[in-house]
């Protein structure tokens, strides 16, 4: 089967279009730890921009992930699964 050049294209451009750059993925991480834990650690009294800023934003995501990780398996194995 032969397909259009034209949609190639258009496959092309929408694959590429969703791809990030390892520095553009790094800002995007940060930007989504800053939004969800920066205040956290900011009423902790941690300056942003400081090292330990990061440690706490880094330290407050593994503990979510976490306790959301310790969440899904008691909900899994809490009920009986019949197959």
């Amino acid at each position: 089967m032969k397909y259009p050049v034209r949609y190639l294209l258009i496959v092309l451009i929408l694959m590429l279009t969703g791809c990030a750059t390892p520095d553009e993925y790094a800002e995007q991480q940060a930007r989504f730890l800053k939004e969800n834990y920066g205040l956290t650690c900011e009423k902790l009294g941690i300056k942003p921009e400081t090292p330990e800023f990061g440690t706490c934003l880094i330290g407050l995501y593994n503990a979510d992930l976490d306790r959301r990780r310790t969440l899904e398996y008691r909900s899994f194995h809490h009920y009986p699964h019949h197959f």
